[in-house]
C-alpha cells in the first residue's frame, strides 16, 4: 500500500503500537466517538502518553541541493560523504577532519517524504518520494525515487530540498517547540515504534499552569510536551486612530503574568500589534486538570 487512506478504527486500536509499519504514514483513522488519529512513528526516543508531539526538524544539509536526474530517480548532490556500510552511510559538509560528525541519511529515511524545487527549472513543484537510498561515499550523491513521476522542467540550475514525512520520527514537543506540533500521543510509544497520533477530538494532555474551560490552547514554551493558554491578538474596535497614535496600542492580547506565590495566570493587555506574535492554536480546553502538571482534557483541532 502506497497511498494514505481513511480507516474506521475500534476504540482499542488507539492503544496499539507496532515495531513494523502497517499503514502508510499519515493514514487517517477515526473511532466511533469522533476522535481522529494519523499513523505515525516515534523517533529513537520513546514517547510518553498524554504529551504534545512535534514533527522532525528539517535537515539543513538537505536544503537547496543541486541534482541530476534519470527517469523517476533523482541524484541529490550531497557534498562530502564519508565511508560506511550500505545501510549506514555518513554525510557531512564540514571539513574533512570532521567528516564523521554528521550521520545519515540512511536507506529509506526519506521514503514517503517530500522533495520540493527551490529554484531553477521546475521551481515551485512538490513531489512525493517513494523510496530513498543511503548516501554514497563514491558518488557523493543520495538517490531518491519519486512516486510514479519525473521532475518537470529540471535543468542545471535546479535546486531541491528534501523533507521527511511529517509523521515520521516524532518527538515530544520541545520547550519551546522547534518544529510544528502536530498531535498528542494517546499511549506510551517505544522508540522507533509506529502508533496512532491523535489530531482531533477529546484528548488528555499535560497542562502548564492554570487552564480555563473553553479557552484556546497552544504548545507550551516552558514545559516539554505540555499545553497552555494560547497567546492570541484581538483587534480592539474601541481604539481610535488618535489613541493609537498617542499610545501605540491597537489590539488586546492574552498574556501571562504572575500572581502572589509565583502562580501564573492570564489577562488581556493592550499591545501595539507588533510586539506579540500569536501562537498556533491546537484546540481548546474541555476540562482542566486543576493544577500545573496535571492532565487536562482538551479538544484538538489540528489539520496536518
Amino acid at each position: 500500500m502506497t497511498k494514505q487512506t481513511n480507516v474506521r478504527g475500534d476504540p482499542q486500536d488507539v492503544f496499539v503500537t507496532s515495531s513494523t509499519p502497517t499503514f502508510v504514514f499519515g493514514t487517517r483513522m477515526h473511532v466511533p466517538d469522533g476522535r481522529v488519529f494519523r499513523r505515525s512513528q516515534a523517533d529513537s526516543t520513546a514517547l510518553v502518553a498524554g504529551r504534545a508531539a512535534q514533527t522532525t526538524i528539517p535537515d539543513v544539509g538537505l536544503r537547496n541541493k543541486p541534482i541530476g536526474t534519470s527517469g523517476s530517480a533523482v541524484n541529490v548532490q550531497m557534498g562530502n560523504v564519508a565511508i560506511g556500510s550500505a545501510s549506514d552511510k555518513s554525510r557531512s559538509e564540514v571539513p574533512a577532519t570532521r567528516r564523521d560528525s554528521t550521520r545519515g541519511p540512511f536507506i529509506d529515511e526519506y521514503a514517503e517524504g517530500l522533495l520540493y524545487v527551490v529554484s531553477g527549472g521546475g521551481a515551485g513543484h512538490v513531489y512525493r518520494i517513494l523510496t530513498s537510498e543511503a548516501s554514497d561515499s563514491v558518488t557523493n550523491n543520495m538517490r531518491v525515487f519519486l512516486d510514479a513521476v519525473t521532475l518537470i522542467s529540471a535543468d542545471s540550475d535546479t535546486r531541491v530540498t528534501l523533507l521527511k514525512n511529517f509523521f515520521k520520527d516524532l518527538v515530544i514537543s520541545q520547550a519551546p517547540p522547534s518544529a510544528p506540533v502536530i498531535g498528542v500521543s494517546p499511549v506510551a510509544v517505544p522508540l522507533n515504534h509506529h502508533f496512532w497520533l491523535q489530531t482531533q477530538g477529546a484528548a488528555a494532555v499535560l497542562q502548564q499552569g492554570d487552564l480555563q474551560i473553553n479557552l484556546p490552547i497552544a504548545a507550551s514554551p516552558e514545559t516539554a510536551g505540555a499545553v497552555r493558554h494560547a497567546i492570541v491578538v484581538v483587534p480592539d474596535s474601541d481604539v481610535t486612530q488618535e489613541d493609537e497614535a498617542r499610545s501605540g496600542f491597537r489590539s488586546l492580547a492574552v498574556v501571562r503574568y504572575l500572581l502572589e506565590g509565583n502562580q501564573r495566570t492570564n489577562r488581556l493587555a493592550p499591545v501595539s500589534g507588533m510586539g506579540v506574535v500569536p501562537e498556533t492554536q491546537l484546540g481548546y480546553v474541555i476540562d482542566t486538570g486543576g493544577y500545573d502538571g496535571a492532565q487536562a482534557l482538551v479538544h484538538l483541532d489540528i489539520e496536518v
